[in-house]
Parts: C-alpha cells; structure tokens; sequence
C-alpha cells in the first residue's frame, strides 16, 4: 500500500499498481500516513480530509464532525490496548476508542498541538513527536516531555523507532539524528557521517539490524556498526528527498521518494 501526493492510495500487487481513489470512497488524495491495525484494516490519515478506514474494500471516513479534533492526520498509531491513536496538525493528539475520538493538546500536558510523529515501544509507553514542542511520553496517563534542554538536539521531531535493543532513535528536523538510551541522549550528525541534519522523515530498522534513513536533500542513510552509508542520485536514487522505506519480503529495500517515484533497492 502506497500514499501519495496528489494520487491517492496505491495498491502494489504482481507487479501492478492499481488506484484506490473516489471510487472505493476515498475523497481525498494527498495521503499523510498509512498504518494497518491488528485487525487488518487499513487506516489512512489525509492532508486534509480526515481519516479514513478501509475495510472490505471500501473506505470510510472519519472527520471533525465525527470527534477528529484536525482533519490533517499526520501520522497514526494502534497501542496493546487496541486503541488508535492519530497525530493532526493543530488539533493535538486523538484516540479512538469503543467509536469515540478524546482529544489530548496543550491543556493535557502536550507542549504543542501540532503532532507529527507517534510510536508506542515494548513496554506500552507511547512517544509522541512535536513540532517545536519537544518529545512527550504518555506513562501512566500522562505526559513527561523532553526539549532541547534535557539533550534532545532539536524540538521538532518527524520520526520515531525503538531498535532491537531498546534504543529509541529520533529524527528532528534541523538537529540530525538522535537516541535515547539509559535516560541519555546521543546525536548523529553530518560530522558523524550522516547525509543531511535536516527533515529526518523516516527511521526504519530492517531484519538485520541495520537502521535506515530517510532525509529531505541527503538521500537515504544505513547505519550499521557505527558507521553511516549514503545512498543518494550518485548511488542510483532516483531522487534525494526520501519519504518512506520499507523492507520486502526478500529483504529488498523500497524507498519513496518525493517526485521521482518509488525505489527498490536489491542485491547493492
């Protein structure tokens, strides 16, 4: 499943792309985020249009005037509970549970209402990425938040993962690559041999072990024992701004890109 920019949703399937747009009830076509639940369905947060569902083949939306604080659905993330958890852009944070949307902002202990990263780790806290508030954690009910002054190298961030070994990685928008570890914050930057500082789209860790990279101008970075590796134009990227990645079932690596469609990166 793929979102685009002005497309729609794609579905790639034998080697076909198949448009999911108007027709199966989708009315909006600048795709935010994908996410799929535990039950299979395909949740899809819209530039503008809400959020959608789909199940059985049709989409359903759900908007503002369903409790969606913002219909911009930046990013999407189901916890143990079961509860779906929806990041918008001005309207704070948003939970879904038993049909009901509850609205976490300003006034719930978040430092900003724009949300544009979320990701629950293995011991059921759930980390929620700002922009310009920092990155706030939800223990216990509520919200602990971590800024500039505690480590963190920048207090927008765009991109969250917890690696295998429990390490948190971060990606901010100007201060590079980040993880949290032992209550400690370590940075990665250009002068540690990442590509770019800025606009850290997406962190990926693949079957391996490695981390994957994803930067607005720099490409696409693997980091692996400690050492970063670029992979942009030069190296066959069709374009330097990388928005996703995903690993395949052979363990090839997909990258999509902004403009130049997407990458399959296979055997080097």
């Amino acid at each position: 499943w793929i979102g685009t920019y002005g497309g729609g949703v794609l579905r790639f399937k034998d080697g076909r792309f198949e448009p999911w747009t108007a027709r199966e009830g989708l009315d909006h076509d600048v795709i935010y985020s994908l996410y799929q639940d535990r039950r299979g369905d395909i949740w899809v947060g819209t530039a503008g249009g809400g959020l959608y569902r789909l199940r059985n083949g049709r989409f359903t939306a759900l908007t503002t005037k369903d409790g969606l604080s913002d219909n911009r659905a930046y990013a999407i993330c189901e916890d143990h509970e079961g509860s779906l958890w929806v990041a918008t852009y001005g309207g704070g944070l948003n939970r879904l549970k038993d049909g009901r949307f509850t609205r976490y902002g300003r006034r719930e202990g978040l430092a900003s209402d724009i949300v544009s990263a979320l990701y629950e780790d293995r011991r059921g806290n759930l980390w929620v990425g700002t922009y310009g508030g920092g990155l706030a954690v939800r223990r216990g009910g509520r919200f602990v938040t971590y800024t500039t002054r505690d480590g963190l190298p920048d207090n927008s961030v765009f991109s969250l993962l917890e690696d295998r070994d429990g390490s948190l990685w971060i990606g901010t928008y100007n201060g590079g690559l980040a993880r949290l570890a032992g209550g400690k914050f370590s940075t990665y930057r250009e002068k540690d041999g990442l590509s770019s500082d800025y606009l850290l789209w997406r962190i990926f860790e693949d079957r391996e072990g490695s981390l994957w990279v994803g930067t607005a101008g720099g490409g696409l970075n693997r980091f692996r024992d400690g050492a970063f590796a670029t992979y942009g134009t030069p190296e066959g990227l069709s374009g330097n701004v990388a928005w996703s990645v995903h690993e395949g079932k052979e363990g090839e690596i997909w990258v999509g890109t902004e403009g130049a469609g997407a990458n399959r990166l296979h055997g080097g």
